[in-house]
Formats: structure tokens, C-alpha cells, sequence
């Protein structure tokens, strides 16, 4: 599982900041733990 944030200067609207990506034995499984990675994190403007 890996974390990629876009190093952008401010937010622009639902303008995505980065991504999750997980590997797993099914897309499921995979989607499961990508939801979960990037549901631990938190935004403070």
C-alpha cells in the first residue's frame, strides 16, 4: 500500500491532492485496503 501526494501550492474546488494504491490477491481486496489508507488521512488547511 502506498501513499502519493501531489505537491500542489493550494485546492481548487474537489481538485484530488494525491492517491492510495494497494496491491492485493483480488481488486476487492485491494480496493479495501486503498479505502482504508486513504481514509487515515487527515487535511488541515
Amino acid at each position: 500500500t502506498a501513499l502519493r501526494l501531489f505537491g500542489k501550492p493550494e485546492v481548487n474546488g474537489q481538485r484530488r491532492m494525491g492517491v492510495a494504491l494497494a496491491r492485493d490477491e483480488s481488486i476487492e481486496a485491494a480496493r479495501t485496503k486503498a479505502t482504508r489508507a486513504s481514509s487515515a488521512v487527515v487535511v488541515e488547511l
